[in-house]
């Protein structure tokens, strides 16, 4: 009789297993490059909010004078909007990189899931879950390795 046979139940490091996926790995470099992206659409905004905040600054101390309240009230309203476009843009962009990242793990959960189903009818093991959920199990065997392996077949 089988090692699977004689508990019947076990467990996984999903961790563990979902990182050795093909899958986690070209997950990952899609949220990187999605990062990427969405990084250098927010960095032109963000250098002409200093290169404008220096300009102006520049500008009235070449000309050596003070600038009246409306001028500062117009330059301050200038820089609240280009910063709250700045926030409005790292917001979208979190959400953006958020959903990916939950469509990727839904995805790879999936994957998992569907494998574990196979691994235990090809080993006879009644019972499989993830480590994290496992409560309380008495006589539980950790198959991570063997699953990982099953997964590399």
């Amino acid at each position: 009789m089988s090692t699977y046979g004689q508990t019947g139940q076990g467990y996984i490091d999903y961790d563990k297993v979902v990182r050795t996926l093909p899958e986690y790995e070209a997950g990952q470099k899609k949220l990187e490059l999605r990062s990427k992206i969405l990084e250098d659409s927010i960095k032109p905004l963000i250098v002409h909010y200093f290169d404008s905040t220096q300009h102006e600054v520049e500008r009235i101390v070449n000309i050596h004078r003070k600038m009246d309240s409306t001028e500062i009230a117009l330059l301050n309203d200038d820089f609240r909007k280009i910063e709250k476009r700045i926030q409005n843009l790292q917001d979208y962009a979190q959400v953006e990189l958020k959903r990916a990242r939950e469509a990727i793990d839904a995805r790879l959960k999936d994957i998992v899931s569907k494998k574990m189903e196979q691994f235990c009818i090809e080993t006879g093991i009644v019972c499989l879950g993830e480590k994290e959920a496992v409560l309380y199990c008495s006589d539980c065997t950790d198959f991570t390795s063997d699953f990982i392996g099953f997964l590399e077949r």
